[in-house]
Formats: C-alpha cells, sequence, structure tokens
C-alpha cells in the first residue's frame, strides 16, 4: 500500500475538540509510523497516559483505537475514524469522529501538527 501522507515523527495538538472529548491543546501526541501502521503516544492536560494504534489508507483517512488514563484515575477507550491533510503552511491536519466504548457519547476533534 502506497501512503502519500506520513505521520512518522510528527507531534501534534487538539486545536478544537467535541464536548465529549478530553484532549485539550495541553495535550501532545508523538506519532510513528511504519508502512499503513501508525500508534502515538499521548500525555498532558486531564489525561495522564494514553496510547492509540491504527492504520493509514492511502486516501488519506485512518481508524485507530485508543485507550487513556485520566488524571482522576479514571481509565477509558475507544475507536475512531478520521482524515489526514496538509495545511496551507505545510503542517499536518488530523481531523477525527471518535466513539467511546466505555462511555455513552461521540464527537469530533481537529489536531494540527506542532511547530518544530
Amino acid at each position: 500500500m502506497t501512503v502519500s501522507l506520513s505521520l512518522q515523527g510528527v507531534r501534534m495538538r487538539a486545536v478544537s475538540s467535541g464536548e465529549a472529548a478530553v484532549v485539550s491543546t495541553e495535550t501532545l501526541f508523538e506519532f510513528e509510523q511504519t508502512g499503513d501502521v501508525f500508534s502515538a503516544r499521548y500525555r498532558g492536560g486531564t489525561i495522564a497516559d494514553g496510547y492509540l494504534v491504527g492504520k493509514l489508507r492511502s486516501d488519506g483517512g485512518l481508524e485507530f483505537r485508543y485507550v487513556q488514563v485520566e488524571r482522576s484515575g479514571r481509565i477509558d477507550a475507544g475507536a475512531s475514524t478520521g482524515e489526514l491533510s496538509r495545511l496551507l503552511d505545510g503542517r499536518l491536519q488530523l481531523v477525527e469522529n471518535f466513539q467511546w466504548s466505555t462511555r455513552p457519547e461521540s464527537g469530533r476533534n481537529a489536531f494540527e501538527e506542532a511547530c518544530k
């Protein structure tokens, strides 16, 4: 599979988040990618530690699963689909539609590559 956009070494922060989201501008995602498989560790804000793993399609679409522990001690998980694109300034943007599996809520988040 040919993947045109890579998440390898990319660091992202949320620029907008849904009502049911717990990520914030303080949450930093650090990505790795091999082929079409990517993962990220994320921390910051209310999140003590989180991980996600997924697959990137050649059309820029992606799907992943996540699990996280909040500073309050709450453990949550869910699934997401989304689109990866490039902003006019060359940075990557990820728009995610998420569905908690441990809560009834769902929502939409947008992330942008953090300045290098």
